[in-house]
């Protein structure tokens, strides 16, 4: 699981954005509570334009982890 995740960083890095969520997605097809997944994942959406569906994401990721900052303050640009 975490080959995959480092891959769609890599990819999400890169700019290839499309690839990059479809791995997140899958990674997070198989671990739901996986917060690094959902926090990028909701980066992506806020990079794309989708504000409403990254604060769903990074909110669920600060939600797992509450006491990382970088989820809180990519939380609070994406509002």
């Amino acid at each position: 699981m975490q080959d995959m995740l480092t891959t769609a960083i890599e990819m999400h890095r890169s700019g290839q954005l499309g690839p990059a969520s479809q791995l997140y997605q899958r990674v997070l097809a198989r671990e739901q509570g996986n917060a690094e997944a959902l926090h990028l994942l909701g980066v992506l959406h806020h990079q794309q334009g989708n504000h409403t569906r990254a604060v769903e994401l990074i909110g669920r990721a600060v939600a797992i982890k509450p006491n990382s900052h970088i989820y809180h303050a990519n939380l609070a640009e994406a509002y």
